[in-house]
């Protein structure tokens, strides 16, 4: 009997001591790993600057347009967009899951020669003791990745995100498009709206134009982009005279937020939004625009009434 407790006293003790040695050997392999990761982490610098209402727009409106044959609300962003786009940062955890505490991160800003606001999303990949936010900069993911305890991946996908002032104020819609987000610029917060996440990205990394149409009636000043640029360019005290029609909807593969636009000269028999037959004159797609053609346009300006333009804007149409 006394040997058999023995036995079991002896068995039960190289358990035990199996047991810490592997829970000891645990304990350090986390301690390593923690030591490993301490090595990059950033202190935060603050907020980013974003006083200049020029580069970080504080009101985000909704502007009214026909497309596919129906009238369509986007977001207009009142900012020059640049075509070309940077890199985002997302970070991953070892499940392929996105982890949500961390902010993204970017390396450019509004008023850098380069800033675009759309970005190619890249995954940070990182050990699971990584503590969110101890990253905060572009720099410390590549010495991670340098180092290979972080491995960074593409996407494919690229997303409409411009960085804006913190205070921003946009119109409300039902719904909750846009997304506002903190983000991570050099170690300092900053504000961005989230809009379109799943825009394909090409290969010369560039996100595609659409092209738009903007009225212009003789004896108008100007065209009738009249809520783009709160200016009531047709003398009738309504801003809300921009009948402005784009070729594509959200819902069609050729899509893209990136208005490339183009004036339209018409004659002053095209109706405008305060006329009650509007519904039933005004071009609601570019099909009807181009079989009607005849009836409204002034061959005599632009290139048989079309002018094309450079410029370009940020319209993200709200989803249906």
């Amino acid at each position: 009997m006394e040997n058999l407790m023995e036995k079991r006293f002896y068995i039960l003790s190289i358990c035990v001591l199996a047991a810490l040695g592997i829970g000891l050997y645990h304990f350090r392999t986390l301690q390593r790993e923690d030591a490993v990761l301490a090595k990059y982490s950033d202190v935060e610098e603050g907020i980013l600057d974003d006083s200049n209402a020029d580069l970080y727009p504080r009101n985000i409106d909704l502007v009214d347009y026909y497309a596919g044959g129906a009238e369509r609300s986007c977001y207009f962003i009142p900012q020059v967009p640049n075509p070309y786009i940077n890199a985002l940062y997302y970070f991953m955890d070892p499940d392929g899951r996105v982890i949500e505490d961390q902010m993204p991160i970017v390396y450019i800003k509004p008023g850098d020669p380069a800033y675009g606001e759309m970005w190619e999303i890249f995954h940070v990949h990182v050990p699971r003791r990584y503590v969110p936010n101890s990253v905060k900069s572009i720099h410390t993911i590549l010495e991670a990745e340098k180092d290979k305890v972080f491995s960074v991946t593409f996407s494919g996908m690229g997303v409409n995100m411009p960085i804006v002032s913190r205070d921003v104020k946009i119109q409300d819609h039902d719904g909750n498009f846009p997304r506002k987000i903190d983000i991570y610029y050099n170690k300092k917060r900053a504000t961005a709206l989230q809009f379109e996440t799943s825009l394909a990205v090409s290969e010369v990394k560039k996100i595609d134009t659409m092209p738009v149409v903007s009225v212009w009636r003789d004896g108008d000043k100007e065209s009738l982009f009249e809520k783009m640029w709160s200016k009531d360019m047709s003398g009738d005290t309504d801003l809300r005279d921009s009948v402005n029609v784009a070729s594509f909807e959200r819902s069609h593969p050729s899509y893209t937020p990136i208005w490339k636009l183009s004036f339209i000269h018409v004659k002053n028999t095209y109706p405008t939004l305060s006329d009650p037959q509007l519904s039933v004159k005004a071009w609601k797609s570019f099909d009807q625009l181009v079989s009607d053609i005849g009836r409204h346009v002034n061959f005599k300006k632009g290139v048989n009434g079309l002018e094309e333009t450079k410029f370009l804007f940020n319209c993200p149409q709200i989803p249906k």
